[in-house]
């Protein structure tokens, strides 16, 4: 089947993107943020919080932000609810055919991915949101590391192995100051994400959906459990990769692993997965909608 006009066209890809966009931000399925978030301003947000009240003092704005996207367990939570809103991508209906036939194949492709970078973008970004709002009645905005993240095992030791304790190490606050932290969190988080879109997008143009989403969960869940083990297997999986702390010796401006390569570690890998797609998705007939899904 010929399908659409083989020329691309960044404006019919952004038309894609826009329409896909707007059905997802109306999905109750976005509930499911906001539970999430619960959960996290439980975990994280109230404890620091509360140690702040208790240690007379304030956090820096971007502090819970940066202590969510270091946290293992969050990084196994956050991508799987991710995944979760993102689960029917890129989604098809019985119209699907007629519309990827006016736009063509290649700027429908492109728009899914386009949409997959403002999905992250938006997911990333409400959550620096409602993370700083949160506290915004005990917080301050200079550039230095509070006395919650630096000085609270000073004056209680016996609490070294407490969550607050451990939310941002010496690892970070040794090496970065909070708003270099904070894009370097928001850039591997927004990758993340935009990397676990690629993969589903992937397992639908092989006409495997549901193993997508069976394998993107089980590299998540792999990724976070060998990332807490210490193994060197840990940089095979985008989690490690992920964690800033990770990246930095506890004590001297030193980096185990190189950021720059962490980035491209993620960069190649979803230009390689689109690239893939786009190969599968040319000898996709859309004709056998019926075929898509298992």
């Amino acid at each position: 089947m010929t399908v659409g006009d083989s020329n691309f066209s960044i404006k019919k890809s952004f038309y894609v993107a826009e329409a896909e966009f707007v059905k997802w931000i109306c999905n109750p399925k976005l509930l499911m943020f906001a539970m999430m978030f619960l959960f996290i301003y439980d975990y994280v947000i109230k404890e620091m919080v509360k140690v702040a009240v208790e240690m007379n003092t304030k956090l820096m704005v971007l502090e819970p932000f940066i202590a969510i996207c270091n946290s293992s367990l969050l990084l196994l939570v956050m991508p799987s609810v991710y995944l979760s809103l993102m689960g029917d991508f890129p989604k098809i209906d019985a119209n699907s055919m007629y519309y990827i036939q006016r736009v063509g194949k290649q700027n429908w492709m492109m728009g899914q991915f386009f949409f997959s970078v403002m999905t992250a973008v938006t997911f990333v970004f409400t959550m620096v949101g409602c993370s700083c709002l949160s506290i915004i009645g005990r917080s301050y905005g200079f550039n230095t590391w509070s006395d919650v993240v630096t000085k609270y095992v000073t004056f209680h030791p016996d609490k070294s192995q407490s969550l607050v304790a451990n939310f941002i190490t010496g690892r970070l606050y040794n090496n970065l100051k909070p708003i270099e932290a904070f894009w370097l969190s928001v850039g591997f988080m927004i990758l993340y994400m935009i990397l676990i879109a690629m993969l589903l997008m992937l397992w639908f143009t092989i006409g495997k959906r549901t193993a997508g989403i069976a394998v993107t969960c089980a590299v998540i869940c792999i990724g976070s459990a060998l990332a807490e083990t210490g193994s060197d297997l840990k940089w095979i999986f985008p989690v490690s990769h992920t964690l800033s702390w990770m990246h930095y010796d506890s004590i001297y401006n030193f980096q185990y692993f190189d950021v720059r390569l962490s980035f491209l570690y993620f960069l190649i890998l979803i230009v390689m997965i689109y690239v893939i797609s786009g190969l599968f998705m040319e000898r996709y007939d859309f004709s056998k909608i019926s075929d898509m899904e298992e």
